[in-house]
């Protein structure tokens, strides 16, 4: 499964969820991409070739074994940076993890739920006046928290 995150879910919201293509907002150059620990292959192509093919160009942000590698080129004139983000394996400081023949992602310690709850409120909150609160509450209504007798809100 590959996930969008960061600045660009508002535009995939609007653009994409609500078909409200009249909406514009704020949105950065890079594109996260949240990945498994291994991104299975769906026909006879790799993730990186697919981008090598649409004009990516793969830059090598570090030297690390493997590296980290980022993509850029162009959607729809824009000029974009595609990363692809993962969860740590272990205790282990693994900074690059090679998760499909080709494609490397930068690691990040898993989260907790609560962790990730406000993570996400976090995102949220920076876009409050795109996005009505009935929208948010869903994502850490009761049923959702950890502690399951306690309210989000």
């Amino acid at each position: 499964m590959i996930v969008i995150g960061g600045g660009w879910v508002p535009l995939v919201y609007y653009h994409y969820l609500l078909a409200d293509k009249s909406r514009e907002p704020i949105r950065t150059r890079d594109i996260d991409l949240l990945v498994d620990i291994q991104v299975p292959m769906v026909g006879d192509k790799t993730v990186d070739r697919l981008l090598l093919e649409a004009g990516f160009e793969p830059i090598f942000k570090s030297s690390d074994t493997p590296p980290v590698i980022h993509y850029e080129g162009t959607i729809d004139g824009e000029e974009v940076e595609i990363e692809f983000l993962t969860d740590q394996r272990g205790p282990r400081d693994d900074v690059v993890i090679g998760v499909q023949k080709g494609l490397h992602a930068e690691a990040f310690p898993k989260m907790t739920e609560g962790q990730f709850r406000e993570y996400i409120i976090g995102i949220f909150k920076e876009f409050i006046g795109a996005f009505p609160l009935s929208m948010i509450r869903p994502l850490v209504q009761q049923g959702r928290c950890p502690e399951r007798n306690k309210k989000a809100w």
